[in-house]
């Protein structure tokens, strides 16, 4: 195996990565160093122990897309590629094959596969990351509260910890889909920079005794959970719902 490891600044300069906490960025950058060759790594919990981190800050580099979890506990990192050019002559394959079956390169990014495997991965995501976390969590990934993540992350901020994401999810447990979308939307609207902002929003609400935020009236009962939020992207949708308020205003 190469003993030699890279990283491209054109990953780990950009906000998405530089918004992580420092702990959480080293945690990665070890991760990277003890891949194999492919970009795999199989002793997560020990790299963990040895440099002091917490779950929380496996649990992030997940949820901010720069390792894929799989069943068996080994990770990928996902910008590995454009990280890495290995010569043939020093190339040594992965072990995990299975694993590597169920992932494919696009522009240099690892992603699941396919739909069908991804709708899997997804499903499955936090007991991958239980196994890795070596924690016990058995709640199915709710694939609704995934696009309620993205669109804080792309209107009010990048999600900075685990803290901030477990608020969002007990707003989620409390209020439902559509109040929370919603209520996101609004704290966008006026100038909303954290999780407490959008509580805020929603108590407000139940405080008034609102019944549809989302002024629809076929959608009367409170925290009913949306069956299709919108899969157009969301920070085009959010942007194009500011511009048509301040047009309304005008």
């Amino acid at each position: 195996m190469a003993e030699r490891r890279m990283f491209a600044k054109d990953v780990i300069d950009s906000d998405n990565f530089l918004d992580m906490s420092l702990t959480t960025q080293a945690l990665y950058f070890h991760l990277a160093m003890r891949a194999d060759d492919d970009g795999f790594v199989n002793n997560c919990k020990r790299i963990q122990r040895m440099i002091g981190c917490s779950d929380d800050e496996m649990k992030m580099l997940i949820a901010k897309k720069y390792i894929i979890p799989f069943e068996s506990g080994v990770i990928v990192i996902r910008h590995w590629k454009i990280h890495n050019y290995i010569r043939k002559d020093m190339y040594h394959p992965t072990k995990h094959v299975a694993e590597k079956n169920l992932i494919e390169l696009n522009d240099g990014v690892y992603d699941v596969c396919d739909e069908e495997v991804n709708k899997l991965q997804l499903k499955n995501e936090p007991e991958s990351i239980a196994k890795i976390c070596d924690v016990d969590n058995s709640e199915k990934y709710d694939e609704r509260f995934g696009k309620i993540f993205e669109l804080y992350q792309n209107c009010i901020q990048p999600v900075p910890n685990m803290v901030v994401a477990d608020d969002l999810q007990d707003l989620y447990e409390q209020y439902g889909a559509e109040w929370l979308y919603e209520a996101i939307k609004e704290s966008a609207r006026n100038g909303g920079r954290n999780v407490r902002y959008v509580a805020k929003v929603l108590n407000n609400w139940q405080t008034r005794g609102v019944q549809d935020p989302w002024n629809h009236p076929d959608k009367k009962q409170k925290g009913k959970q949306v069956s299709d939020i919108p899969q157009m992207d969301i920070a085009a949708k959010a942007i194009a719902t500011l511009e048509a308020q301040e047009n309304a205003d005008e």
